[in-house]
């Protein structure tokens, strides 16, 4: 649908996003997401969470929180932690008011070790042969589901069609979505376009067959985690996210990765682009790059995912140059009191300019997309979007040292540290 081709996502994470940390204290924060110029507002899972504490990952064990967002219980209901259902219902109404399209998560390859159906439905996960559960891992110990079960598949869609109707949610993002049954995908998206035909649907997946059949999106996993961000972070490795080797050609890396994943995809396929998620910003990895790296550079990188085909999707707080150190158990949010910095208001204007551009011009929520070469290719992108008539040239240094470069052989130009340019 065109509000997602055009849109731009901003993530809630709702243990960090407010002090109270439910979806009641989020709905009132919604003003100042639209004020960041996001048109859609992805809520993680705040489905009733599992409690039970035998089988746990090692972080979760390390924070005496079993309740973590990907261990789902109950996916009808609401954790009363969050809240109700009615607030949930309250949100949406909210950011409907305000002009915004909303997307719950789905997690739908595994279930918490309790769901709420197992003691009925034993076969809905899947069994070794002595009974007992299959697991996702050893350091993530929760059931598979199991999608050879029409009982399964006819609740997790009854789930998807009761959100759309009922709360009246927009769209999903579906979680590791290439370990679940494209067939499934295809048959849910069918049930919800009944009640919801303009549902949008985002894969947290690299699979391109999922843009063939049934999702509006990709997450752009190499474009982003293993394109942009090792260039981002200049070398320094992030366990599981940014690992020896990657990014060692600098800008020129970051162009292969996208240049590859972008050219593995339909025609018409969307990627959500991003610099920071719940995944990367939580206590089991590096301080946050806004703290390590600075303003500039993090404001670099938000520039380039609203320049390139896709759809930009923005981690809470990074509106607000947020440094703080969060978590997927505990309560470790964003520091709301720096709203008011220098920074922090900078980069408020930065975002709303970013959504302008895409708002204005065609070209930025087109497919099409020709790099231009420059002499700097490791420090330096350059590319240009058109539609029609419309065209809009982006360069960005993406370095810490300023250069010199000059484009298409005939333009030299000079960049500082970060800069970024549309013209």
């Amino acid at each position: 649908p065109d509000w997602l081709k055009t849109g731009y996502i901003y993530q809630i994470q709702p243990r960090a996003f407010t002090h109270e940390g439910t979806i009641k204290a989020a709905t009132r924060k919604l003003p100042l997401v639209k004020d960041a110029g996001a048109t859609v507002v992805y809520l993680m899972p705040v489905n009733v969470l599992d409690d039970e504490t035998e089988h746990l990952d090692p972080v979760a064990r390390q924070f005496k929180q079993p309740k973590g967002f990907y261990r789902t219980k109950d996916y009808f209901n609401t954790d009363p932690e969050f809240g109700t259902n009615e607030d949930r219902r309250e949100f949406v109404r909210e950011a409907h008011r305000l002009g915004m399209k909303v997307i719950f998560d789905l997690v739908y390859y595994h279930c918490g070790p309790n769901a709420v159906f197992l003691k009925e439905h034993p076969d809905w996960v899947l069994r070794k042969a002595d009974g007992s559960p299959e697991v996702v891992a050893k350091s993530f110990p929760v059931p598979k589901l199991n999608f050879a079960s029409r009982g399964l598949r006819d609740h997790l869609i009854d789930v998807m069609v009761r959100e759309a109707r009922d709360f009246g949610v927009d769209g999903f993002r579906t979680d590791m979505s290439d370990s679940v049954p494209l067939d499934f995908w295809a048959e849910a998206r069918a049930a919800v376009e009944r009640v919801k035909p303009d549902v949008a649907m985002l894969a947290e997946g690299t699979r391109p067959a999922n843009l063939e059949q049934v999702f509006d999106a990709n997450y752009g996993h190499f474009t982003s985690r293993e394109g942009l961000m090792p260039v981002l972070y200049g070398g320094r490795l992030l366990k599981y996210i940014i690992e020896p080797g990657m990014g060692k050609e600098g800008a020129l890396s970051f162009r292969q990765m996208f240049e590859k994943e972008f050219g593995a995809i339909p025609k018409d396929g969307l990627l959500v682009n991003f610099t920071e998620n719940h995944d990367t910003a939580n206590e089991g990895f590096a301080d946050r790059a806004e703290k390590i790296l600075g303003h500039a550079n993090q404001a670099a990188g938000l520039a380039v995912i609203f320049a390139l085909p896709g759809v930009p999707m923005v981690y809470n707080g990074q509106e607000i140059c947020d440094e703080s150190r969060h978590s997927i158990f505990g309560r470790m949010g964003i520091d709301w009191s720096k709203a008011a910095t220098p920074a922090a208001v900078e980069r408020m204007r930065i975002l709303r300019e970013l959504a302008r551009l895409r708002a204005t011009h065609p070209a930025l929520t087109s497919s099409n997309i020709r790099w231009v070469e420059n002499d700097r290719p490791k420090e330096v992108v350059s590319f240009v979007r058109e539609d029609g008539t419309d065209r809009v040239r982006f360069l960005a240094n993406l370095s810490a040292a300023p250069v010199k470069v000059t484009v298409a052989g005939r333009e030299t130009l000079a960049l500082a540290p970060w800069q970024y340019v549309f013209d």
